[in-house]
């Protein structure tokens, strides 16, 4: 056994991924069961199965079936936040549509009355060509966002926070959500930016939907961008009460959810995302902040 452990070792399965339960039946058996998330990937019940026939075959066949899993969960996840991304597009396009009718009929309806002039034609035709304008960049933003291309490149983090926050800010808006942003405009990392802005997009959209869910009166959402030694530190707070204690430590886990509409995907794959793809760490506590008492996600980016 100690054998079987050393070469699991070896291979960086850490202990978060890996459970080895182990019950002596009898001399010549013993059962090992490999789990993740307390499902089991694996299981074989006699020594001859470890050691004699296909000990390397017991570790590719976890291997291959826990990056299945993980596979299927971040597809689960994509489509998860493509969903939110059109609803944030409604939203975004709600207005620009509303000006560009309201300059169309204001066209027609001077041109039926024979007040026509260039002047108000020009403008109203201006009025209708910056909200086609913006129409077109969320367009813009949501393929950037959903490029499949995987390539580390040097990045602001704050001008990218910005960005994923225009997307949301209609649904803020709506909802009477406020952004209190505090942070350095140099603040630049070299990592994955399309893993990088889902994460943050999944956890604004988990605290834009608490803040809503609790009906919090003059909700907020606070983000905090600062510069340490070798490395970044973002802060992304609400005010909507915080976490049970209890459910703390089971937050980031795949398809938990306190909602009841909620997937229980968007948070794991934050993790996921920043532990994996970006090389970072991700914690939540519950805090007192500028903005009052609630969750508080920290991400930590290595420069």
């Amino acid at each position: 056994m100690n054998n079987f452990i050393e070469f699991l070792s070896n291979k960086n399965i850490t202990n978060e991924e890996v459970f080895l339960i182990c019950s002596a039946a009898k001399k010549s058996v013993i059962r090992v069961a490999l789990l993740h998330d307390k499902n089991i990937l694996y299981m074989v019940e006699t020594i001859q199965d470890i050691f004699e026939n296909n000990l390397h075959g017991v570790l590719q066949t976890f291997t291959s079936r826990l990056i299945e899993k993980e596979a299927m969960l971040l597809h689960q996840s994509k489509h998860a936040t493509m969903g939110k991304m059109l609803e944030y597009i409604t939203h975004q396009w709600k207005e620009p549509l509303s000006l560009a009718t309201f300059s169309i009929s204001k066209i027609e309806y001077k041109y039926n009355t024979k007040t026509l002039n260039e002047k108000i034609f020009t403008k109203e035709v201006e009025h209708i060509k910056t909200s086609l304008k913006h129409m077109n960049q969320t367009i813009v933003d949501f393929k950037n966002f959903f490029d499949s291309k995987r390539e580390k490149s040097n990045f602001n983090v704050g001008e990218s926070i910005c960005n994923i926050y225009s997307l949301i800010d209609p649904l803020f808006k709506t909802n009477n959500i406020t952004l209190v942003k505090k942070c350095t405009n140099d603040t630049v990392v070299n990592t994955y930016k399309n893993d990088f802005d889902q994460a943050i997009l999944n956890i604004l959209s988990n605290a834009k939907d608490v803040l809503i869910e609790r009906k919090i009166k003059d909700p907020k959402v606070y983000i905090n961008i600062i510069n340490l030694d070798k490395k970044v530190q973002i802060k992304i707070c609400d005010n909507a009460g915080g976490i049970d204690q209890s459910l703390l430590t089971k937050i980031f886990s795949p398809y938990f959810t306190t909602k009841d509409n909620g997937s229980g995907i968007g948070l794991f794959m934050s993790k996921t995302i920043i532990n994996k793809c970006l090389e970072g760490e991700i914690k939540v506590s519950n805090i007192t902040s500028n903005i009052g008492y609630g969750a508080c996600f920290e991400i930590i980016l290595y420069l």
